[in-house]
């Protein structure tokens, strides 16, 4: 059963006003399709095995590779990625990059 209450905190002045509500943020074992407890998804290590079996295949015929701005070196590319990725990264409902469109990637066949 959907109880919206569970996660959304009422705005203060009225049920209709929306622009005030906030989402609760729930505590660590609190039950989320993946969570960390007892009580996680019982279909977790099926999920992550299919995902894994998913980028194997992809990354089998395929290269992923950073679109280098003029002048600059793949390896300079490389390095920019990667910073982009731990600063860019935020939580949403999982880990995410908050603007994947300021980090285009090209694909190549091996």
């Amino acid at each position: 059963m959907v109880r919206p209450s569970r996660w959304i905190k009422p705005g203060t002045s009225s049920r209709k006003d929306v622009a005030g509500e906030e989402f609760i943020t729930p505590r660590r074992g609190t039950f989320l399709a993946w969570a960390d407890s007892v009580r996680d998804c019982p279909g977790k290590k099926f999920a992550q095995v299919e995902a894994v079996a998913t980028i194997a295949a992809l990354f089998k015929d395929w290269r992923v590779y950073p679109v280098t701005n003029p002048g600059e070196s793949l390896e300079a590319a490389q390095k920019r990625v990667l910073d982009f990725i731990v600063e860019d990264t935020g939580m949403v409902l999982l880990v995410q990059l908050l603007h994947p469109e300021r980090c285009p990637l090209v694909w190549r066949k091996r």
